[in-house]
């Protein structure tokens, strides 16, 4: 059989063997396969001759110890530690994409980019640098066309075809160089509190460009805790309507059109102006990135947005504004700070 996979850029074909479905005359391939004669059917004597083999079940324990990477098991630490280990090793004969390796990974991916086409010098030393460590890129794409068009020996060079590629919860478009949300919801008209945790949790935005719509996402969550309802429990009419509604609106979240490059052409100056502030349901912290050029034309960009459900447990107004600027000292180390109104 074969596997359609809508959303793979890669191998969206999968071949699947399963033995034991049924084919249009309903017969499966294990059940006409001929069945052998029993092997060893002189057991008695094969437990007698166990005792001059190598391994014996008698024997005293023995400790053995597997040295690589257990098969289908989640290993993010170990993923990420050998992209460092490759890197601090490799830096002396590879420094540009050694210094791209420590800084501009996310899971998988490698997110990086130069102001000039010297990001090709980068793009041959990650080649190499990673083939040492027995992995190969693919998938690659560019909002300059040049850069992968000079490269013709790329594998999987991801097609132009394609109108945009998902990174950091994102939908980027390479050639509007613009960053979209494609968030899609079912609207069920008898859900539980588990689906709509379960619809919280899709909302995937790392750099919380829509941090004030899934805040509001929680905020309703914790509305549902608070009523100590089942997890199977249908949620009550009135929340139900309010959650509703929120999924219609949520919509217009895919209308949002961000540009990816956050600062202006030839800045001059760059400054990063940080704000935090508290209300009785919800707290957060937002980055600004200012940068001008030398006509003295000025570009303003969100850069990040975190925020926090305040606690069931009631605190006053002071406590958690205090929250919010710790928040934001978590966010950033240095620079400019808000809060409130001085």
């Amino acid at each position: 059989m074969l596997s359609f996979d809508q959303k793979s850029t890669s191998t969206s074909l999968h071949a699947v063997f399963d033995a034991s479905a049924n084919s249009s005359n309903e017969v499966s391939l294990n059940s006409i396969l001929w069945n052998a004669e029993q092997f060893n059917e002189n057991f008695f004597y094969h437990l007698e001759i166990q005792n001059l083999q190598k391994l014996n079940q008698f024997a005293p324990v023995e400790t053995y110890r597997l040295r690589t990477v257990t098969y289908g098991t989640s290993a993010p630490l170990l993923a990420t530690t050998a992209f460092k280990v490759l890197a601090q090793e490799e830096q002396k004969e590879f420094p540009q994409a050694a210094a791209t390796l420590l800084t501009d990974v996310y899971v998988d991916d490698i997110l990086s980019g130069s102001n000039n086409l010297e990001t090709t010098k980068v793009l041959h030393q990650l080649i190499q640098l990673l083939k040492k460590g027995g992995m190969e890129l693919h998938k690659w794409v560019s909002n300059h066309p040049e850069l992968l068009h000079d490269n013709k020996n790329l594998d999987f060079v991801f097609s132009s075809e394609s109108n945009s590629v998902k990174t950091l919860g994102m939908q980027w478009r390479p050639t509007s160089d613009i960053c979209t949300f494609q968030v899609t919801e079912e609207l069920n008209y008898n859900f539980s509190k588990r689906e709509v945790l379960s619809n919280v949790a899709r909302l995937f935005d790392p750099l919380g460009r829509i941090g004030p719509v899934i805040t509001s996402a929680k905020i309703f969550l914790q509305r549902l805790w608070l009523q100590k309802l089942n997890w199977n429990d249908a949620v009550p009419p009135n929340d139900r309507n309010d959650w509703l509604k929120f999924l219609k609106d949520l919509a217009a979240v895919n209308k949002l059109e961000i540009p990816r490059c956050a600062i202006i052409t030839n800045p001059v100056t760059i400054d990063l102006h940080c704000s935090c502030d508290a209300s009785d349901k919800a707290y957060g912290t937002v980055l600004y990135l200012c940068s001008k050029n030398e006509s003295g034309e000025v570009q303003t960009s969100i850069l990040c947005i975190k925020s926090r459900v305040c606690p069931i447990k009631a605190a006053t107004t002071t406590h958690l504004e205090l929250s919010a600027a710790l928040l934001l000292a978590h966010l950033v180390s240095t620079d400019f700070y808000y809060s409130g109104t001085n």
